[in-house]
């Protein structure tokens, strides 16, 4: 019903070639919403879900259902076990990708007590003729998993040929600035990654500043960033951070590359964020772009996500009057940007 992340995931395998898969990540189910089209003040039901939008790509809401596996005690609408309640334990999935008939999940796993923060994929085999899609596999590449320093959460692209991933992490190097680093697996062995060093791939991670990805003059970017790939061209997304009481800047800025290495274009301001919740700016994070969403106007898709107000002084703001909490204020947001404004 309300939902945060918004990551699109274009499907090609048997029956399910043209249609979409959405994945998100805390979200309100229907059962919470009111007559009067209000959520009851409360958290969301699941810490993730996945919705199937048809091959025509309809909005209708009607003909994009969600998808269940038998991961999760809570419900099946959950796609992937999350045992804990509101700030405990929960499994976020987000940057995904297809390979033949499986579907590959970037997923955090957040800490509760003794057990660590996290990051693994998550396998689901698709299921073609229901919705059901069966029970996802829990993978530990090394590397990647069994550490948090890069979360590798910023995009997954296949190569040209078909038969690897890249994978784009960041690493936090102050306060909402970030070095991008690219990562990579076979399609036929998604556990086995390698690294890009800045002149060769290693088994080993590296956070060296030589393998950190250049963007304009420099090799850092803000912390809300994304990588896609668009018209033969990788395509860096980034907005300015939108977590605090009326930020000065709430722009999208679009970045291009040649290769998936590198290096990027100077980042480019392609729209001014604007949504306002009780006369501030709504907080604002999650970009996400969807290039398989032609509209046959040269236009990309980008998104992002609402979370009713900004923190602190003057946007202290309440989410909910008189048991009413509005559900547009959660929920993904979208722009078209034109291709020739960004050199695609």
């Amino acid at each position: 019903m309300a939902f945060d992340e918004g990551k699109s995931i274009p499907l090609t395998y048997g029956t399910n070639n043209g249609k979409v898969l959405w994945i998100t990540e805390d979200a309100y189910e229907s059962s919470q919403l009111q007559s009067n089209g209000q959520l009851y003040c409360q958290f969301f039901k699941y810490h993730n879900s996945a919705l199937l939008q048809p091959a025509s790509h309809s909005w209708d809401q009607s003909l994009t259902p969600n998808i269940t596996t038998n991961n999760s005690p809570v419900n099946s609408m959950e796609i992937i076990e999350s045992p804990g309640d509101h700030n405990s334990t929960y499994r976020w999935p987000g940057a995904g990708i297809e390979a033949g008939s499986h579907v590959y999940l970037y997923t955090f796993e957040s800490a509760n007590g003794a057990t660590p923060e996290n990051q693994v994929l998550y396998d689901l085999t698709q299921n073609t003729s229901g919705l059901n899609w069966g029970t996802a596999a829990r993978l530990t590449p090394a590397g990647m998993s069994g550490q948090t320093e890069t979360g590798f959460s910023n995009g997954m692209v296949k190569n040209a040929t078909n038969d690897s991933v890249y994978v784009y992490g960041s690493k936090s190097v102050f306060f909402n600035t970030s070095n991008v680093f690219l990562a990579r697996f076979p399609v036929s062995n998604p556990s086995n990654w390698s690294f890009w060093t800045g002149s060769s791939w290693s088994s080993t991670r590296t956070t060296a500043s030589a393998a950190a990805l250049s963007v304009g003059a420099g090799n850092t970017t803000q912390q809300n960033v994304t990588i896609s790939k668009v018209n033969n061209k990788y395509v860096m997304m980034q907005m300015d951070l939108g977590y605090f009481c009326d930020p000065a800047s709430h722009n999208i800025y679009i970045s291009t590359a040649d290769s998936p290495k590198g290096p990027f274009t100077a980042p480019k301001m392609v729209f001014t964020i604007n949504d306002v919740y009780q006369g501030h700016l709504a907080k604002y994070y999650t970009p996400a772009i969807h290039a398989e969403f032609l509209n046959g106007h040269n236009e990309l898709l980008v998104t992002y996500c609402l979370n009713y107000n900004g923190d602190g002084g003057s946007c202290s703001t309440t989410t909910c009057v008189n048991n009413n909490q509005d559900p547009s204020f959660y929920q993904v947001k979208a722009v078209r940007i034109p291709y020739s404004l960004v050199g695609l």
